[in-house]
């Protein structure tokens, strides 16, 4: 196969987590999926402003027109994205958070941070030290991790 010519022998693309990341910096990172999503899509929040939207083969359209939701005082709708903005109480929850992906490539970003990563050249410093090593979720560590 090509990609085993280009890389040393002992290196197995099947080795590989389904997620490695690329480059980072603190609340956000750009990583590499093994599968690749035809298309692209995303999704965003900051502040009072929310997007989504969507290009990517055997996905369901969004509603068109002004659509109802709760959070939202105005929200707008076509096949491809909707864009609303939302009510006062939803501003800082969270502040910042984006989600994309496009062919192999995904995006993260969230402000305040879910995890901290740095990496760079898909050589990763923190908290996975190593090469091509996928990103670590966030949220609250288990109890193994918090015992005293």
């Amino acid at each position: 196969r090509f990609e085993n010519r280009l890389l040393s022998p002992h290196f197995n693309m099947e080795n590989l987590p389904e997620e490695c990341v690329y480059s980072a910096c603190i609340c956000c990172y750009t990583s590499c999926v093994k599968e690749p999503l035809i298309g692209c899509k995303g999704k965003g929040d900051c502040l009072w402003c929310s997007e989504e939207c969507c290009i990517a083969g055997n996905t369901d359209q969004f509603d068109i027109g002004m659509i109802k939701d709760d959070k939202f005082f105005i929200k707008l709708g076509l096949p491809c994205c909707t864009c609303g903005v939302k009510k006062v109480a939803e501003w800082f929850n969270p502040i910042l958070l984006s989600n994309g992906q496009c062919l192999c490539l995904k995006q993260h970003a969230a402000f305040p941070p879910e995890n901290l990563i740095c990496a760079i050249c898909c050589f990763q410093c923190i908290p996975n030290m190593g090469c091509m090593k996928g990103p670590t979720p966030g949220g609250a560590p288990d109890n193994s991790t918090m015992q005293r």
